[in-house]
């Protein structure tokens, strides 16, 4: 796809002598009395502390919960960021096997068909998209409709 996990893993650095985990013994870690695990790229991290603490809600993080996140960061695209991969990097705790690589996601993009937007929003991130109205342009005390502020949490149906 058009995110690259290579790219997105800088800043998720190995450790130098890590574990090596199959992708079976990573789902066997899918509640907290367990262990909550999840993978990213090769990379093998114990987010059980963090769950509470996950600002999307804990439901939303679970659903990861003993696999891989690459599937639900395909549409919450506001963890590829260095500052969400920084955090991560806190709590690896080892690699996948070799041959144990998630496999790559489908080329599938659910953002492909975003609709345009008016030129003048200021637009704060692309996928998925935030944007408000400059102030500088309000001119009336009813925002008209293309200049209305936008945020969307995933990407915009097709209806069709």
């Amino acid at each position: 796809g058009a995110l690259g996990t290579g790219a997105l893993l800088a800043g998720c650095e190995q450790a130098a002598e890590e574990r090596t985990f199959t992708r079976a013994e990573v789902a066997e870690h899918d509640c907290a009395e367990v262990g909550i695990w999840v993978t990213f790229g090769d990379g093998v991290y114990d987010i059980t502390t963090f769950v509470e603490q996950h600002p999307g809600g804990k439901e939303k993080i679970l659903m990861a919960a003993g696999s891989e996140v690459e599937p639900l960061w395909t549409y919450y695209r506001q963890h590829y960021s260095p500052q969400v991969r920084e955090l991560l990097a806190q709590y690896r705790i080892g690699t996948l096997a070799p041959g144990e690589a998630v496999p790559a996601l489908p080329s599938d993009d659910p953002y492909a068909n975003e609709p345009r937007r008016h030129a003048a929003l200021i637009v704060r991130q692309e996928q998925p998209f935030n944007a408000e109205t400059p102030l500088s342009i309000m001119d009336d005390f009813v925002t008209p409709t293309p200049l209305w502020y936008v945020r969307h949490h995933h990407a915009v149906p097709d209806i069709q």
